[in-house]
């Protein structure tokens, strides 16, 4: 089974709110239609968006939160045996390291 690290940081209240909540939502919500082990990325300094009712849908799905807050994306990777990393805001991944 696949390991994909969704990023939901787009979907918190924080400095970058947008159109790319919509879009990240709408692919999560396809995702746990597919097997495949899913690990949801998120800033610990921001809260989610309460119209997209994450914490919720995180639960009903079973899945973990990953808070990049303190470590790394190349610190996560290997500890979750992560083989795909899903940013739906690409051009922020110069943020991560």
């Amino acid at each position: 089974m696949k390991h994909l690290l969704f990023d939901l940081s787009c979907l918190q209240l924080g400095p970058k709110v947008g159109g790319a909540a919509a879009y990240a939502k709408r692919v999560l919500e396809e995702l746990v239609q597919y097997p495949v082990s899913l690990y949801a990325l998120y800033d610990s300094r921001y809260s989610f968006h309460p119209i997209y009712e994450i914490p919720g849908f995180l639960e009903q799905h079973e899945i973990p939160l990953i808070g990049i807050q303190g470590t790394s994306i190349a610190e996560i990777v290997p500890q979750n045996n992560i083989d795909t990393v899903f940013l739906p805001l690409g051009q922020y991944a110069r943020f991560y390291n």
